[in-house]
């Protein structure tokens, strides 16, 4: 055989290897999740009236300055839609900087233009029509966010209220009745425990306690400063003076279900109902994945490495992305290697 023989026997041989990667390629593709977001799609959403409304190039930065975590995160256009709408016209918004503020964070962070609103409704509508707590619009507006942020449960902190003020309920005076509603509802408490705590022993603080440590039966488990998950008891051990707020800071573990997704305490209550209890406990510790303000995924431990003490308030304001165990939203690295064969 000849020297250019040889030299196409090579070629082609290198063709078919080429072409049958790139038949594999594809077809792992095909069960991939593909991108949530393009960024020209997003910026002509961003610059739409039923977007943001705002100019050709402001809306093109901001394209392409959120677009690679959106992606990661799963988020979709219709994502943004339902919470900019949300924001909008159910919290009254209308089209101040809060919404641009408040939209992205609030998407990268999975959470839900139905709980939005609902956390809104409670906090602002009054007790009298409703049993919400009253707040005033600012007040109501900026708390439905972040308590939003902060996984509290829009059902909780209604039942909190009901047991906390009005003749049905411990006779606080309804200033302290919101103030502790709302800080319950973050801590995530058990409305008939408090109630029945508070009756026996009449201190307010005693029945945070414990209704926080009754939740969920006691399930629910936050990642204290050395990066390691805790029930509620233990953090109260570890930190007797301010457990409360070192509960608080502490990002909620979270289980991976059968649908290779992870799942709060709560999530999981919702999602497998009566037997919720029995498949948390056996379920597995989900290694949780977030953006860091380098661009880069870290897990809790990476946080803590890399943030140091600050790591929990830098984790909880991180995009969330799929976790170490749970399935992708995306392969960037395999489209992208599938890209360059096709070039």
């Amino acid at each position: 055989m000849d020297a250019r023989a040889m030299a196409r026997r090579r070629e082609g041989g290198c063709t078919g290897m080429a072409a049958t990667r790139l038949a594999v390629l594809l077809l792992a593709l095909a069960s991939w999740p593909v991108a949530s977001i393009q960024p020209k799609d997003l910026a002509t959403w961003l610059s739409s009236e039923d977007g943001l409304g705002l100019s050709t190039s402001a809306a093109s930065a901001l394209a392409g300055q959120e677009y690679r975590a959106l992606t990661l995160c799963g988020v979709t256009l219709q994502d943004l839609q339902a919470l900019r709408d949300t924001l909008k016209t159910k919290l009254d918004l209308g089209v101040s900087a809060t919404v641009q503020k408040s939209l992205f964070v609030l998407a990268e962070q999975h959470a839900t233009a139905d709980k939005l609103y609902s956390m809104y409704y409670y906090l602002s509508s009054s007790y009298t029509l409703h049993g919400g707590l009253g707040l005033d619009k600012d007040r109501a507006q900026s708390m439905a966010i972040s308590m939003t942020l902060a996984r509290a449960e829009p059902d909780q902190l209604y039942a909190l209220y009901q047991v906390m003020y009005g003749y049905k309920g411990l006779g606080l005076d309804q200033k302290t009745a919101q103030g502790y509603a709302i800080q319950a509802a973050v801590a995530g408490a058990d409305a008939p425990t408090f109630k029945e705590t508070y009756l026996k022993n009449k201190d307010l603080q005693k029945a945070m306690l414990m209704g926080v440590s009754a939740n969920l039966q006691g399930l629910v488990k936050r990642y204290a400063k050395n990066g390691q998950p805790y029930t509620v008891d233990e953090f109260q051990q570890y930190y007797p003076s301010d457990w409360l707020q070192e509960w608080v800071d502490g990002p909620l573990e979270k289980k991976v279900s059968t649908d290779k997704k992870a799942y709060t305490a709560s999530s999981f209550s919702r999602h497998f109902g009566t037997n919720w209890a029995a498949k948390y406990r056996t379920s597995d510790e989900a290694t949780q994945v977030r953006l860091a303000r380098d661009g880069k995924p870290y897990t809790i431990p990476q946080f803590q490495s890399y943030y140091g003490n600050s790591w929990q308030t830098e984790f909880n304001a991180a995009p969330e992305l799929a976790c170490s165990e749970c399935a992708p939203y995306m392969l960037m690295e395999g489209a992208a290697e599938i890209a360059e064969l096709v070039v």
